[in-house]
């Protein structure tokens, strides 16, 4: 009998080899199919079209918890599905597309974990992240201290994230004292337009010295900070919003007292009322750090640490108000603080087994319990014997912990943790690490550099403004209007001025690839947002532009006012689905110089699955300026470029651009004397003149100088009109001013001594 060996190769595939040397495989998506549902088999359909939240609210019902593979597919849902582990797909709500992993994750913060601050000599009390008021910009707090004990004058900082958390930006100072330093944070989304941070200020002994709620509407760009009528509680966890619509925030009393406080705001943060929800008792007095999590309507629990070791404690509530007595969860938690999560309808606890403080012969590690939710609150918030803490994240030899955790739109978590001090894990730093875990998979916006060579021209043509074919003054533009050529500018609010100015010597210098004109946009204080947009008709020009990751940079001085955005939209024509559109992350903003800004933003366009396609489709690309106030920028170069890479934007042949704008807006211009084209009469004062132009890629729209610059043969034309027009020719009909030309008798259309004609063939949009 062969005699047979398993084992499991590192590619995921298992293989069973036999004495004789033959080999069976599985791969690794056979094995997830054995032990995965489909989403189908619940009724889904996953075209992108049909609404499927019925079919995932019947699975959730029956399978909570369970491996879901999407196939591949986009579901139209009205929200993100989250009570199952979903995998190899996407969800759409309205306009979003969220996609999910392509293998199921371990647990919720699975993925990979990334150093954000690395190596430096600072104490870092990691804060909340979360989306607000935007599609993809993530707004996060932090205290950047200089040891692990107070250091005073540490600020409460927030900046800003566009690609996902891996990098952060915009660093504003959200509350600074030379007396006390911010500690405790606990936040994040308060509202779908406001970020805000719970903290408590302690003083150079470490004693508390107040409560502060710091929070922002205009993502990030200024703080309002409300004073909370406490200076007992510290605060620890994360927001728990309850049935009722409040917001609660937990923490716990001075040393040795055990008391766990609850605060609590129904005006969105504005105001708060703090009470005592638990009373301390020995000898469970020293139970602190609680962490909160509510894992279904009316039905919370509360875990925490003894301070003086042992096993983690819990209690559960049905108000937030009123809690059980403390039960022994049986987990040997020692002084490392825990957080809580309900995720995939499953309970997660997640423990930093700390340095000298080990939880089951482990340091230095993140750990995680998953657990039934629903068994966990029936047993007032004991754990089931059988669970198991396993490995989450290997840290450095001196993790001091402090995990916060925030779950982000598309129902990923994502958490910051500090790991790395001394070799006891406290007192003064020797090297730090912020990391970053779990997380959506970002669209990364990359740096933006100007000075590299691309290897590909860009999707949008004009990239420079360097054609202005069409005229170069637009004033009081008061509905989408195309200017420099492939460009249309609109507005919102008062009307705008667009001209072309000449690029300066000392800017050129610095934009090698700056052409020779810029885009001048001016407006005044009564508008609230202007856009500028670029359309490619024709589903030919389309079909290569959906589903793919783009990057729009625009390069410019002056005042823009307002949060930017990219912006794709796919109109798939008269008679055909409803349009598409995605909105990107606010830009990203950098300084190339004291004066010249450069916005960077990259995601994802639409798709087409399942649409109808009717007449005349178009795809276009936008970047908005969307806030009030007055406008006077230049814009010297806006582009986009397929991929998620920043491709900087080299000089562009003018002949060979120009060339392929042609086939939307030409002008032809004709010097004094030259001959336009033949004239053909017909008994009238009105002759007959063949205007020829390069195909275009629809009928255009002609417009002419003034008649009285041409002539037929030596009569002045007083009038031309133009008719039986097609995609690179048309008729013109022009009036003599006197006489008339015989019928069939040929003559020469040419433009006047001292004059110049030209006319105009513009595809309009």
């Amino acid at each position: 009998m062969a005699v047979k060996k398993k084992f499991t190769a590192n590619s995921g595939i298992d293989a069973t080899f036999t004495a004789s040397g033959s080999a069976s495989s599985r791969s690794l998506d056979a094995k997830l199919q054995e032990i995965s549902l489909s989403a189908t088999d619940f009724g889904a359909v996953g075209n992108n079209l049909t609404d499927d939240s019925a079919a995932f609210a019947s699975l959730e019902a029956q399978n909570k918890g369970a491996r879901v593979d999407l196939l591949g597919r986009t579901y139209l849902v009205s929200s993100c599905p989250k009570n199952c582990k979903y995998f190899n797909g996407h969800f759409r709500v309205a306009s979003t597309t969220y996609s999910q992993p392509p293998v199921p994750l371990a647990h919720p913060l699975d993925g990979p974990v990334i150093a954000i601050e690395e190596n430096s000599k600072t104490h870092h009390w990691p804060g909340p992240v979360a989306h607000a008021g935007s599609a993809d910009l993530l707004i996060r707090t932090g205290v950047p201290g200089w040891r692990h004990s107070t250091s005073l004058n540490a600020p409460l900082l927030s900046g800003c994230s566009y690609d996902g958390g891996l990098t952060w930006e915009q660093p504003r100072v959200v509350w600074a004292s030379a007396t006390a330093e911010p500690r405790g944070l606990v936040g994040g989304a308060v509202s779908t337009s406001r970020y805000g941070v719970f903290y408590i200020l302690v003083d150079a002994a470490g004693a508390r010295q107040g409560t502060r709620f710091s929070y922002t509407d205009d993502l990030a760009a200024n703080w309002t900070t409300v004073t909370v009528p406490t200076m007992g509680m510290y605060p620890h966890g994360e927001f728990i919003f309850d049935d009722a619509g409040g917001i609660n925030v937990f923490g716990y009393g001075p040393a040795a007292s055990g008391d766990i406080y609850r605060a609590r705001s129904t005006d969105l943060g504005a105001s708060w009322t703090v009470s005592i929800v638990k009373t301390g008792v020995a000898p469970l007095n020293q139970l602190v750090e609680p962490a909160v999590v509510r894992i279904a309507a009316n039905k919370y629990i509360m875990f925490a640490r003894n301070d003086a070791g042992g096993n983690m404690y819990a209690a559960t509530s049905s108000d937030l108000g009123t809690w059980t007595s403390w039960a022994d969860t049986g987990v040997a938690l020692g002084l490392n603080p825990p957080a809580a999560i309900m995720a995939w309808g499953r309970l997660w606890i997640y423990m930093c087994a700390r340095t000298g403080s080990a939880i089951n012969s482990w340091e230095n590690k993140l750990l995680v319990i998953e657990s039934d939710a629903d068994a966990v609150w029936a047993a007032g918030g004991v754990l089931p014997t059988a669970s198991a803490a396993r490995l989450a994240v290997s840290s450095k030899k001196s993790l001091i912990g402090y995990l916060t955790v925030s779950q982000l739109r598309d129902g990923t978590f994502i958490g910051y943790m500090i790991d790395g001090e001394t070799t006891n894990g406290s007192a003064n730093p020797h090297t730090t690490r912020l990391l970053r875990i779990g997380g959506s998979a970002p669209v990364l916006s990359a740096p933006a550099l100007l000075n590299f060579r691309r290897r590909q021209p860009p999707i949008t043509h004009n990239a420079c403004f360097n054609h202005w074919t069409r005229g170069s003054s637009f004033l009081a533009i008061n509905s989408a209007t195309p200017v420099a050529d492939r460009w249309i500018v609109s507005k919102t609010g008062s009307t705008i001025d667009v001209t072309q100015v000449e690029v300066p010597d000392t800017i050129r210098k610095i934009l090698p690839a700056s052409g020779l004109s810029a885009l001048s946009l001016v407006g005044d204080a009564a508008g609230s947002g202007r856009s500028i947009s670029q359309r490619f008709l024709g589903k030919n020009k389309i079909f290569p532009l959906l589903d793919r990751t783009v990057t729009m940079n625009c390069i410019f001085s002056g005042d823009l006012p307002g949060y930017y955005r990219a912006r794709v939209t796919v109109n798939f024509g008269v008679g055909g689905s409803a349009s598409r559109t995605v909105d990107f992350a606010d830009c990203s903003q950098r300084a190339a110089t004291a004066a010249i800004t450069i916005l960077t933003a990259t995601g994802y366009t639409p798709n087409a699955d399942g649409v109808t396609w009717g007449t005349n489709p178009f795809i276009q690309f936008t970047l908005l300026s969307n806030d009030a106030g007055p406008a006077a920028a230049t814009i010297y170069a806006l582009w986009w470029d397929l991929a998620d890479g920043y491709i900087p934007l080299d000089p562009q042949d003018f002949d060979a651009e120009r060339a392929i704008l042609n086939q939307y807006t030409q002008r032809m211009s004709y010097p004094s004397g030259s001959w336009v084209s033949l004239a053909r009469g017909n008994g009238s004062a009105n002759a007959e003149v063949d205007i020829q132009f390069c195909p275009m890629v629809g009928v255009p729209t002609l417009t002419a100088d003034a008649a009285s610059a041409l002539q037929i043969n030596s009569t002045t034309l007083s009038a031309v009109s133009f008719d039986q027009t097609s995609a690179q020719s048309s008729r013109m009909i022009g009036t003599l001013s006197s006489g008339m030309l015989a019928g069939n008798a040929v003559g020469v259309t040419s433009v006047a001594s001292g004059s110049t004609w030209s006319i105009l063939a513009d595809v309009k949009y």
